[in-house]
């Protein structure tokens, strides 16, 4: 989140989780460190490290057959293009989609 923001931040968030829900999709909002008062004491690089340290906690524990979907909303734009662009092979390649909201 940019600007302090955290959960929630933004109003269309639960709608979507109820959507993904019926679809047989997980919503997943992490707080990274750079959200709420960490807001400018991080960088976009390690934003997009505890996001991959997250989906390879999330395939590990869906066996291997996780696929994602990146919603980035303001930083989390940057955040989403960032670990599509630094992360490995074997990580991006389980991303099937990318929203940016608001770059």
């Amino acid at each position: 989140g940019g600007l302090t923001d955290g959960l929630l931040a933004c109003s269309y968030v639960e709608a979507l989780g109820a959507a993904l829900d019926e679809r047989g999709w997980s919503l997943v909002q992490p707080v990274l460190s750079s959200s709420y008062a960490g807001f400018g004491c991080s960088s976009l690089q390690r934003d997009a490290d505890e996001l991959a340290q997250l989906l390879r906690h999330i395939a590990d524990r869906e066996e291997g057959d996780a696929e994602f979907a990146l919603v980035g909303h303001s930083t989390g734009c940057q955040d989403a293009v960032t670990l599509l662009r630094t992360a490995p092979p074997e990580l991006r390649c389980r991303v099937r989609a990318a929203v940016l909201q608001a770059p």
